[in-house]
């Protein structure tokens, strides 16, 4: 692998596309987990299917063959499909990742059972599989931008940050480039658009996963910087009011992607015995690259949310939306969030 170009395309990661309609309520079924490749729509899925008819085969699904799919949307064409482990099934895509190695070799990593973590990485140009490796005991893995993934290994409070060139090669990773407690997340940002001087020294934000409020800001040695308070980034904050909150304690989830940081609020919708109730949002985004706030309504909530994830419009770099990933009786959907304005 000595031989691939290390311009990291992290940011390739798309969140829509035309052939992905929605229905009456705007959400669609399923993780799309999409990239772009010669300004083409790449999609990537798991499928137990027949690999030459691609249709679906009737018997038990624990004793299907198990296809990681390759297809180019905008063409609807299939580039590539192969077997893979019984061990990587998912047919909702919800423990697959996609994303760009570099320009033409595209990286697809499954969290398996048995805590194992796979990693395929495709030459799209050529059609070519270049290696495949599993790294064991994990139990969670996340990219961090473009030069770095972290994995959280079993029965482990400790994540371990590595360099992107150890996806060659899961099963025998180099020494970590530093650890971190799992209560907390790492993201690359670029705040060089502050008019505050020493902010442009700022590479990385670190935030508490679990209700916090508190932004640590890193420069490229992981060193702090400034810590602020979310507040600080957004003062006409105003939290879920008591009378819809209905006894809950309010879900907050802070993501950052695409130099934008999402600060998403939610009362669950269903209640402590399992009713359903009407849930609410509370939503405050700001764009770094832009230096400013991102406003984007509230509204009524009726979907158990797992993630949220704020992106650019593939077409209008400076319109930001986000997606949320949730279930719906029983059904797994997703929903893009247009902003105000």
């Amino acid at each position: 692998m000595s031989d691939i170009n290390y311009n990291l395309m992290a940011d390739l990661i798309i969140y829509e596309h035309n052939s992905i309609k929605p229905d009456w309520e705007d959400t669609f079924t399923g993780y799309n987990k999409l990239v772009k490749f010669n300004s083409q729509t790449i999609s990537v899925s798991l499928s137990t299917i027949y690999s030459n008819s691609m249709t679906l085969k009737n018997k038990p699904y624990l004793d299907e063959p198990n296809y990681i799919i390759i297809k180019n949307l905008d063409t609807n064409t299939q580039l590539a499909s192969w077997v893979i482990g019984d061990n990587f099934k998912d047919l909702n895509n919800k423990y697959l990742e996609a994303f760009m190695y570099s320009e033409s070799v595209l990286t697809i990593g499954i969290l398996g059972v048995h805590r194992t973590f796979g990693v395929w990485l495709f030459d799209l140009a050529n059609s070519q599989l270049l290696s495949h490796s599993i790294a064991h005991s994990v139990t969670k893995f996340e990219i961090v931008g473009q030069k770095f993934f972290i994995i959280k290994p079993k029965e482990s409070l400790i994540i371990k940050m590595y360099t992107w060139s150890n996806l060659t090669h899961m099963d025998n990773l180099d020494e970590p480039v530093c650890t971190l407690h799992s209560a907390y997340q790492i993201y690359p940002i670029n705040w060089s658009s502050s008019s505050i001087g020493h902010f442009s020294s700022i590479a990385y934000v670190r935030v508490f996963r679990a209700l916090g409020k508190t932004l640590e800001f890193l420069d490229g040695n992981f060193q702090l910087v400034v810590t602020h308070n979310i507040c600080d980034l957004f003062p006409d904050y105003q939290p879920i009011p008591k009378e819809k909150a209905n006894g809950h304690e309010t879900r907050r989830t802070i993501t950052v992607n695409a130099n934008c940081l999402l600060f998403f609020e939610h009362k669950p919708y269903f209640n402590y015995d399992g009713s359903i109730a009407i849930g609410y949002t509370n939503c405050y985004c700001w764009d770094f690259t832009t230096n400013s706030q991102v406003k984007f309504p509230n509204y009524e909530l009726e979907h158990h949310i797992h993630s949220v994830i704020p992106f650019r419009d593939a077409k209008n770099p400076f319109k930001v939306k986000y997606i949320f990933n949730g279930v719906h009786n029983l059904n797994v959907i997703s929903k893009i969030c247009e902003p105000i304005g």
